[in-house]
């Protein structure tokens, strides 16, 4: 994993993982930050506060690990793993996995919502969005963005009122030139849900394609500081 100054513009350490680093987060102290690792089947948490960053504990999780939060105490990490089909919360202090509750569809991406503590998770085989109490781990809500595919980028706004999902729908057409060419094929988009209870009611959606310039395979997501703008 690298750590980067981007204001200078330049690599301040390299901190060795496990087999195939697929995510990464940090600390809301700025002070641990852990990846997860795919092929290994495990986190690792790196310490920051090192005139020189290293790896400070390996921990076992479960199968294909993927996107990965902090609580906001930093006690906790959730990590999503997509070949077990559940979610891990690790006891960062203890460097352990403390809960684990299921989670089916092939769990991908992970955050936490500010103020709430909600653990939200994207599923991208069953296209869902769904949300958890980080305590016990019982489902509080659930979306579906039905007819869609690939929800690879998932951010939550600042204020942990709304969350959104980058996906790609499937409009159901052939896939040749023309329709390819007139946007009637394949729609890549924004999700925007509101993380009330209950089951697959309403969420907003954008496109982000325009004619003849199509956008492909959107992934990361993120908010501005005060989550007037989104990055893609």
């Amino acid at each position: 994993m690298a750590l980067i100054d981007h204001a200078a513009g330049k690599v301040l350490a390299e901190v060795p993982t496990g087999a195939r680093p697929f995510a990464v987060a940090c600390s809301p102290d700025g002070k641990v930050a852990a990846a997860s690792n795919l092929w290994d089947g495990t986190i690792t948490m790196i310490d920051l506060t090192l005139p020189i960053p290293k790896a400070s504990a390996t921990i076992a999780v479960g199968s294909q690990p993927r996107g990965l939060a902090f609580s906001a105490t930093g006690r906790e990490i959730f990590v999503a793993l997509g070949g077990d089909h559940a979610v891990v919360r690790v006891d960062t202090l203890k460097a352990t996995v403390s809960h684990r509750w299921d989670c089916e569809g092939e769990p991908r991406t992970l955050v936490v919502l500010p103020k709430s503590g909600t653990v939200v998770v994207g599923s991208t085989r069953s296209a869902r969005i769904r949300g958890f109490d980080p305590a016990t781990g019982k489902q509080l809500w659930q979306r579906s963005l039905h007819d869609s595919f690939n929800l690879l980028g998932l951010a939550a706004h600042p204020a942990g009122d709304q969350v959104v999902s980058t996906f790609v729908f499937h409009r159901h057409h052939a896939i040749a030139r023309n329709n390819i060419e007139q946007g009637w094929a394949l729609d890549n988009r924004v999700a925007r849900i509101r993380p009330e209870p209950g089951e697959d009611l309403n969420y907003d959606q954008i496109a982000l394609d325009s004619r003849g310039q199509a956008v492909a395979d959107p992934t990361g997501i993120a908010y501005s500081a005060d989550g007037s703008h989104m990055a893609i």
